[in-house]
């Protein structure tokens, strides 16, 4: 296996790196071998029906050493995919609200150990539960999005109080002692979005924009509405009977559902300036960047062993995965001796994934509209660009 001194090596070769205007972060070039052989493993997803479209962004450190797209963003207008394609990016969402939330404790206007009922006083044994819970997804709350709570309001809609009026009626509510046990639950992170409107006084929407989005340039990035119009916008595919290149419309879904756990729209291009901001210190303090990327923890202690996402197929951990703990949105693990904190993100219709791997100084961003198509596609870039094979 060829580590940290190939990468280190092959990215030194680079001659050239431009600026992208309005962002910290530059472009620069792969070894042309390597870029031939991402390209190749893109554009055979969309070859063999894997995906209808795909765009990828590789960094090294804060300069962006690769873009490709490949396939098309909407079948029926023929409009091809580009790293100005804007996707729906589904749980990636969660790690926007985690550094939200950061933010407001910065500010001294919440603390991450704040009990749930500062907030949410109605809400079933609130006082039990605390921010970094939700956050860590220790909270033992029922995660809606596997119950019928959200099956009520996935066409029609809900307003914040709706959905989590929705959440706390759910039976049983909750599914261990808080703080005792780790389950990923999209009910954590829609509470969290709660949380920041009830303090910021803006709409989650409102308060991502101006305090994330619009701070690091991310002109193409907004919490999702269904009746918005977004220029670019990719159209979402399923594969019908789970068959290659049988593609069809995905079915529908209201965007205030997934909410704060995974309602957010972006391009690869802004998902690297968010990359390159979050990881070089220039939109949290370094104790909560330190916070962010650092642990879960039980509250005895213990890391939260877990891993969210299995690269490969789904559910088949390969050979050499280590699984890690999960905190603030990020998912910890090592495969092959690389360590990775990231997550991955999937709607009907789109399926998504960023992953960092620290110890390389490599990130690799990958979006597509096609459901399930994200997470093998992103395993075979790893190998590619860590020149693990």
């Amino acid at each position: 296996m060829i580590g940290l001194r190939a990468i280190q090596e092959g990215v030194a070769a680079l001659t050239l790196c431009l600026t992208i205007a309005g962002s910290p972060v530059q472009a620069c070039e792969l070894p042309a071998d390597r870029q031939a052989r991402l390209e190749a493993a893109i554009d055979s997803a969309v070859a063999e029906g894997r995906a209808a479209g795909v765009s990828v962004a590789v960094l090294h450190d804060e300069h962006l050493v690769f873009s490709h797209s490949a396939g098309l963003a909407d079948l029926e207008r023929n409009a091809s995919a580009t790293s100005a394609t804007v996707y729906r990016i589904a749980s990636l969402t969660k790690q926007f609200t985690a550094a939200g939330v950061l933010l407001l404790a910065e500010q001294g206007r919440l603390s991450i150990d704040d009990q749930l009922s500062v907030y949410m006083p109605d809400f079933p044994r609130a006082d039990e539960v605390t921010l970094r819970d939700l956050i860590n997804h220790t909270a033992g709350v029922h995660n809606y999005t596997e119950s019928d709570a959200a099956d009520r309001i996935s066409d029609t809609g809900a307003t914040v109080p709706e959905l989590i009026s929705a959440i706390a009626g759910q039976d049983p509510l909750y599914d261990f002692a808080p703080g005792t046990m780790w389950h990923y639950s999209n009910s954590n992170y829609a509470l969290l979005g709660a949380v920041i409107e009830k303090v910021s006084g803006q709409t989650y929407a409102q308060f991502m924009k101006v305090t994330i989005f619009d701070r690091l340039g991310m002109a193409d990035t907004a919490v999702d509405d269904n009746g918005a119009i977004a220029p670019r916008r990719a159209s979402g595919y399923s594969l019908t009977g789970g068959q290659p290149g049988a593609y069809r419309h995905a079915g529908h879904l209201d965007m205030s559902v997934p909410y704060a756990a995974g309602a957010i729209r972006s391009t690869v291009a802004d998902l690297a300036r968010w990359n390159a901001a979050l990881y070089g210190g220039r939109l949290l303090s370094a104790a909560s960047l330190a916070q962010m990327t650092g642990p879960g923890l039980l509250r005895n202690g213990a890391e939260t062993q877990t891993a969210v996402y299995w690269p490969g197929e789904p559910g088949v951990p390969p050979e050499g995965l280590i699984p890690g703990p999960y905190a603030f949105g990020l998912d910890h693990y090592s495969i092959n001796g690389h360590r990775v904190v990231g997550h991955n993100g999937s709607l009907p219709g789109f399926d998504a994934v960023m992953n960092v791997y620290p110890d390389d100084d490599m990130t690799i961003i990958v979006l597509t509209n096609t459901s399930g198509a994200a997470g093998q596609l992103e395993w075979q870039l790893s190998q590619i660009v860590l020149d693990a094979r």
